[in-house]
């Protein structure tokens, strides 16, 4: 009695992917990519808190002040040769606004100003972080305010100190698009509207 097999032809591209992986040129290209991800990565960057400052400027009937947050959290995704792949975003206590003056500190956290029992933080995120020129960087970013958010334009520079990097920028806001200092305070009689938000960070690149 004959009896008959029947054979099934492997596809050609399966025959041709094994014979490639006997090849000491197609083993090492797929070490390589084992290796390297595809996608590059920004490094991350550690501050120094102690030694950075987030502060803002504005002017109350024609007389400047200055003031700062003393608490904020920020988390830095950036590598100055590639810029494009960076991400930074800042969290900011607003109850920590100090102006050093006793009634105007006393009125910040009012819901006039910040509000800041029913909305305590402020954030600004990043879309896109551009090269202007070596050192000199521009951050496009959603900054959030009361629960209000506009697109802002953040040009900063960094600058070699010890081993670490020295990251100084500043923006200038109209305080009314964010609904702080409105009732009583919305006339420029008393506040100007344009309030200026410097930051001052000292960063190390994280190994």
């Amino acid at each position: 009695m004959s009896t008959s097999r029947t054979y099934r032809r492997k596809p050609v591209s399966s025959i041709i992917f094994k014979k490639l992986c006997w090849t000491p040129a197609f083993a090492g290209a797929f070490a390589l990519l084992l290796l390297f991800p595809l996608t590059a990565h920004a490094m991350n960057w550690e501050i120094a808190y102690p030694m950075s400052k987030l502060s803002f400027e504005g002017t109350q009937t024609g007389t400047p002040f200055t003031g700062n947050f003393s608490v904020f959290q920020a988390s830095v995704n950036f590598d100055p040769k590639k810029p494009d792949s960076s991400r930074i975003e800042v969290n900011i206590d607003v109850r920590s606004a100090k102006t050093g003056d006793k009634d105007r500190d006393q009125a910040l956290p009012g819901k006039d100003w910040f509000n800041s029992s029913a909305i305590p933080f402020a954030q600004l995120n990043s879309t896109k972080v551009r090269k202007l020129s070596d050192k000199k960087f521009e951050l496009t970013a959603l900054l959030t305010l009361k629960d209000i958010t506009h697109e802002v334009v953040l040009p900063f520079s960094m600058e070699d100190e010890r081993d670490a990097q020295r990251i100084k920028g500043e923006l200038t806001i109209n305080r009314m698009d964010y609904g702080i200092g409105v009732g009583t305070w919305a006339n420029e009689t008393y506040v100007k509207n344009a309030v200026k938000i410097k930051i001052d960070l000292l960063a190390r690149p994280v190994p």
